[in-house]
């Protein structure tokens, strides 16, 4: 784990720290609590962002929405986890919210964010081809993988 000196250096030399949530829903029990969990591991695995805490909430269980519903799943459970992350740049903060679908994103250092051109057109290019892929798609929402 990170001291608050660690965290301060790493952001002096230009990563970005930022807090994201994340909510699972599942028809068990066993998956929400399994699923969150699994997502949060694959962003684990990548070299340029650090997870500095995670917070989970206890899963809870929810009405389903009338789409679930028509398909007679009676009750859905639901899990929140909260986490604070060091992203190594503004691109590395772009493939996140691309790739793990956060619920929502808060920059929290530094005060300010400066990016060269090519950072720039790089982010909005991941953004470009990604509504692309929904485009082709005919549908929008976000695309989830198992890879």
């Amino acid at each position: 784990m990170l001291d608050k000196y660690k965290i301060k250096e790493f952001i002096n030399n230009g990563w970005i720290k930022a807090w994201m949530i994340f909510e699972v829903q599942a028809t068990s029990n066993k998956t929400t609590e399994e699923s969150l969990k699994n997502h949060v591991k694959k962003m684990k695995t990548i070299k340029s962002i650090k997870i500095l805490e995670e917070k989970y909430s206890k899963i809870t269980e929810e009405e389903p929405i009338p789409q679930y519903k028509a398909r007679g799943i009676k009750k859905v459970y639901s899990q929140v986890v909260e986490i604070v992350v060091l992203a190594q740049d503004f691109q590395t903060l772009v493939d996140l919210m691309i790739t793990f679908a956060p619920s929502a994103i808060e920059v929290l250092e530094p005060e300010k964010i400066t990016l060269t051109m090519r950072s720039a057109q790089n982010a909005l290019s991941s953004i470009a081809d990604i509504m692309h892929k929904f485009a082709a798609a005919g549908r929008g929402g976000v695309m989830i993988s198992n890879a």
